[in-house]
C-alpha cells in the first residue's frame, strides 16, 4: 500500500475529513511512486479504537493500522492500479483481505475488507466484511448490508499484489551466499 513516507500538503486548519479532529494532509506514495493524497491525525494514528481519526480507506488498506492514515477516496483507484488486482468473478470471487469497493464514477465512495467469505455459493448473503462509516466504529457486519447502504453504487473486488523483493546476486541476502567465493564470471 502506499508508503509510510509521504511530504505535508496542508496544515490541521485545511478543512479536515471531521472538524473537530486535528491533523494535516499528507501526499504518500504509491509503488509507482504516484502521490496519493491522505489524512493522518494528529493524535491516536495507528489506533483503531480512535473511530474520530480514520474513515473506511484507512481501515480497508490498512493503511491507517500501519502507519496512522487514510487514502481520500479520489485517490483510491490510484492505489488500485497501482497497488492491487481487480477480480473480475466480484464477489464470486472474493477471499479474506480483498477490498471491495463502491464507485460512482471515477469517485471510490466506500471500501470494506472481507474477513470471511463461505466457498459455497459465495455472494453478498454470505460474506462477511470489515467496514467502517465515517465516525461510526469500525463493525463486522454481511456486505449485503453495506451494499443496501451503498445501492446504486458499482461493486468492484480488488486483491492486494504481493509486495515483493529483488535480491542482488552474490549480496549477503543472497540464498548460499559465501563471502569466499569469487565469482568466475570476470
Amino acid at each position: 500500500m502506499p508508503g509510510d513516507k509521504g511530504r505535508k500538503f496542508k496544515d490541521g486548519n485545511g478543512e479536515p475529513p471531521f472538524a473537530d479532529v486535528a491533523g494535516a494532509y499528507w501526499f504518500m506514495y504509491t509503488r509507482m511512486s504516484r502521490p496519493v493524497l491522505c489524512w493522518v491525525p494528529n493524535a491516536g494514528a495507528g489506533d483503531l479504537g480512535n473511530a474520530n481519526g480514520y474513515f473506511c480507506h484507512g481501515l480497508s488498506l490498512g493503511t491507517f493500522a500501519q502507519a496512522g492514515y487514510s487514502v481520500m477516496g479520489g485517490y483510491m483507484n490510484r492505489v488500485f492500479e497501482d497497488e492491487c488486482t481487480e477480480i473480475t468473478a466480484g464477489v464470486a470471487g472474493a477471499y479474506p483481505g480483498d477490498i471491495v469497493a463502491f464507485v460512482g464514477g471515477e469517485l471510490v465512495y466506500h471500501t470494506c475488507v472481507v474477513a470471511l467469505a463461505v466457498q459455497s455459493p459465495k455472494n453478498a448473503s454470505n460474506v462477511w466484511v470489515d467496514t467502517k462509516n465515517g465516525r461510526l466504529a469500525r463493525e463486522r457486519v454481511r456486505l449485503e448490508a453495506v451494499i443496501l447502504d451503498y445501492k446504486g453504487y458499482t461493486i468492484r473486488v480488488y486483491r492486494k499484489r504481493p509486495v515483493l523483493s529483488l535480491i542482488i546476486p552474490d549480496s549477503p541476502y543472497a540464498p548460499g551466499y559465501n563471502p569466499g567465493f569469487e565469482s568466475k564470471a570476470s
